[in-house]
């Protein structure tokens, strides 16, 4: 059964026009131009562990409920850092912006396509995590649950138990 033209059609609301689903985003951060051709697997390039800008939103963040005129400072920074020159004042947020909605938005900006979506989701709650990706992910927001917060325990490790009477698939996925 083929996809409906309605259904080409990605999220938009927010974008002059709607995207084609059909057409994927190319993320160019993680590019390698001393790659001599797209197949070469090796790379002079460094590998990034840790990024100061991760710091900054986690210390906003642990600092939102403690001290938040600090964690404030930290969140302004990290977005006057980024703004196009002339226009980092547009960028700053005040103590009313800065909730944990605020700030995992940011981290979507910022640490888009670092495969740590899902880890920034799970960290708060089942609620959170449900409310989030019913916003953010139409295509997910009809089948999303609550113990999806889990992942499922691959099949190959749940086989490989000698006592399977003590190991058991997470909650909501097939025994």
């Amino acid at each position: 059964m083929g996809l409906s033209e309605e259904t080409h059609d990605l999220y938009g609301d927010n974008t002059p026009a709607k995207i084609n689903r059909l057409r994927t985003f190319q993320l160019s951060k993680f590019d390698d131009p001393t790659r001599a051709t797209m197949d070469e697997d090796r790379s002079t390039r460094d590998a990034f562990v840790f990024r100061i800008a991760e710091m900054y939103l986690i210390a906003a963040e642990a600092l939102m409920e403690l001290d938040p005129p600090k964690a404030l400072y930290y969140m302004n920074q990290l977005r006057e850092n980024r703004a196009l020159p002339g226009k980092s004042s547009q960028m700053r947020i005040n103590s009313n912006d800065l909730t944990v909605d605020f700030i995992l938005d940011e981290r979507a900006r910022e640490l888009g396509g670092e495969q740590l979506r899902w880890f920034d989701l799970k960290r708060f709650n089942e609620e959170k995590f449900v409310e989030r990706i019913k916003a953010g992910n139409p295509d997910a927001a009809g089948n999303v649950k609550p113990w999806h917060i889990v992942r499922p325990i691959p099949r190959t490790q749940l086989d490989a138990v000698f006592n399977k009477d003590e190991f058991k698939q997470n909650e909501g996925y097939a025994q």
